[in-house]
C-alpha cells in the first residue's frame, strides 16, 4: 500500500489573488493512485477509512472524464466545511490556497500489485485476509497507460510518481515506468524494503530525483529475521549504500514496536546507517497498534535523540501516526525526547566534574555565568598583555594590533580555554 511520501512544500501554491482556501491535498487536486482492480484519488489508509474511490479498473484507457467529475465531487465536499467521508479526519488535509494544476493529472501512486520479497509482521499482506489483495499476484499492465498520459498530456512531464504494494522493485514493470518517466522529467518516491537493486541504477540518468524510503526495522540479524522471515539485513545495508552511490536520496525508516525497540537494535540500526552515509531518519508506530506502549514511545525518543546527535535529519510520524493523528502520540513522543536530552544535559555536566541540581537549567545558568566570568578575566589578562608588550618592545604596536585582532576572531565560548 503506498504511503504516500508527499512532503510539505513539493509543490508551492500559487496564492490566486480573490481565491478562497478550502480542505484539501495535493491528491485531490491532481492526483491518481492504481489500485488492485481500482482506481482512487489516493492509497492514505486512516481512520479504518480513506483511498476515495474513483471507478472500477483492471488496465487500459483511463475513464478520465469520470474520474475528473468524481475529484470534483470530493472537492466541492471538502470546500463545504464538512469533508467528503473517506477524507474526514485524514492528517494530509490542509486548508489554503490552492492553485490550479497545470496538467489535470500530476501525482500517480501505483500500489496494484501485492507482490513481496519478504513477510514483514506488521504489513497487511500478512495480517490481512489473503482473499482482500489476491487480484494483486495478478497485476494489471502499467507501462503503456503511462506512456499515453504523457504523449497526450494528461500526465505532467515533471509528475510525482509514488511506488507502494508489495514491493515495487519485483514488479516487471518497475524498470521500464522508472526509465520512460525519468526520461520525461518524474520525480519518483520508492517504497522499497531495499532487498532487490534494479539492474540499471547504476548507470540510469537522472537518478538524482529517485527518492528511496527503506523500512528496515532492525539493527540486529536475529530480530530482522524475525520480523520478516528473511535473512536479508546485509543485503538491505549494501543495496542502500549502492543507491547513496549512484546518486539517489535515500530516507531510512524504522517503525517501532514491541518486537524491536530494545536499546541494543536501535544502537546496531544507528551505526549502520552512519556507516552508509545516510542522512535521514522516520521514526513511526504500527497503525495496526495506534496506542503504543510505554516502551515503544521510550525507544522512539531515545533513537530520535541519538539519531539527531549524530548528525541525521530525523522526524516523527508517517504512516502509523498519521492513521490517527487525534491519539496525540505525537505529544508524547515529544515529551520523552525532551526528557532523554535533559538527561544528556545531567549526564555531560556530571562527566566534567560539575553538581547538577534537580532543576538543570539552574545549572546551565550557573555554568554559563562562570563561562562570563571567565572569558571576561581573559579578555583583561590580553589588554594587559598588550600594554606591557608597548613598553617592552620596538615593534609592539604592530604585535598589539594582531592580539586585538585575534581577540575578535576568538569564539566566545570556547570552553577548552
Amino acid at each position: 500500500m503506498s504511503s504516500a511520501f508527499v512532503p510539505e512544500g513539493v509543490w508551492a501554491s500559487v496564492m490566486v489573488a480573490g481565491a478562497d482556501e478550502y480542505l484539501s491535498c495535493e491528491w485531490i487536486e491532481g492526483g491518481i493512485a492504481f489500485n488492485r482492480r481500482s482506481l482512487h484519488a489516493c492509497l492514505i489508509v486512516h481512520h479504518r477509512t480513506g483511498l476515495p474511490f474513483f471507478a472500477d479498473y483492471n488496465g487500459g484507457p483511463l475513464p478520465l472524464d469520470h474520474i475528473l467529475r468524481i475529484r470534483d465531487e470530493i472537492r466541492e465536499k471538502n470546500r463545504s466545511g464538512e469533508p467528503h467521508h473517506e477524507c474526514r479526519g485524514c492528517a494530509h488535509l490542509k486548508k489554503k490556497h490552492w492553485a490550479t494544476p497545470t496538467h489535470r493529472i500530476n501525482l500517480v501512486g501505483i500500489a496494484h500489485y501485492s507482490l513481496c520479497n519478504i513477510k514483514c509482521n506488521y504489513c497487511f499482506l500478512q495480517t490481512q485476509d489473503p482473499a482482500s489483495f489476491e487480484s494483486g499476484f495478478r497485476p494489471y499492465p502499467l507501462l503503456e497507460t503511462i506512456r499515453q498520459l504523457l504523449d497526450d498530456g494528461t500526465l505532467a512531464p515533471d509528475a510525482i510518481i509514488d511506488w507502494g504494494g508489495g514491493e515495487p522493485t519485483v514488479s516487471r514493470e518497475f524498470d521500464d515506468i522508472l526509465a520512460l518517466t525519468l526520461e520525461r522529467g518524474a520525480f519518483h518516491y520508492v517504497h522499497s524494503n531495499g532487498v532487490r537493486l534494479p539492474t540499471r541504477i547504476g548507470e540510469m540518468p537522472h537518478t538524482d530525483r529517485i527518492h528511496v524510503i527503506c523500512s528496515v526495522d532492525a539493527g540486529l540479524p536475529e530480530t530482522y529475521l524475525r520480523m520478516k522471515e528473511r535473512d536479508y539485513l546485509e543485503r538491505v545495508w549494501k543495496n542502500l549504500a549502492a543507491y547513496l552511490e549512484a546518486g539517489c536520496r535515500v530516507t531510512l525508516k524504522y517503525i517501532v514496536r514491541d518486537d524491536n525497540c530494545s536499546e541494543a537494535d536501535t544502537n546496531a540500526f544507528l551505526a549502520r546507517a552512519l556507516k552508509i552515509g545516510a542522512r535521514d531518519l522516520i521514526l513511526d508506530i504500527d497503525f495496526d497498534f495506534p496506542e503504543p506502549t510505554p516502551e515503544v514511545v521510550v525507544a522512539l525518543a531515545r533513537l530520535r535523540h541519538r539519531a539527531s546527535r549524530a548528525g541525521l535529519q530525523v522526524r516523527y510520524g508517517f504512516t502509523g501516526d498519521n492513521f490517527a493523528v487525534d491519539n496525540n502520540v505525537a505529544e508524547r513522543v515529544l515529551a520523552a525526547f525532551e526528557h532523554e536530552q535533559l538527561q544528556a544535559i545531567k549526564e555531560l555536566l556530571a562527566a566534567e566534574g560539575y553538581a547538577v541540581s534537580d532543576c538543570v537549567d539552574r545549572t546551565v545558568d550557573d555554568l554559563v555565568s562562570t563561562l562570563h566570568a571567565h572569558c571576561d578575566a581573559k579578555d583583561a589578562a590580553i589588554r594587559s598583555l598588550n600594554c606591557d608588550l608597548q613598553r617592552r618592545h620596538p615593534l609592539a604596536r604592530l604585535h598589539g594590533i594582531l592580539l586585538a585582532l585575534l581577540r575578535r576572531r576568538r569564539p566566545r565560548w570556547n570552553i577548552a580555554d
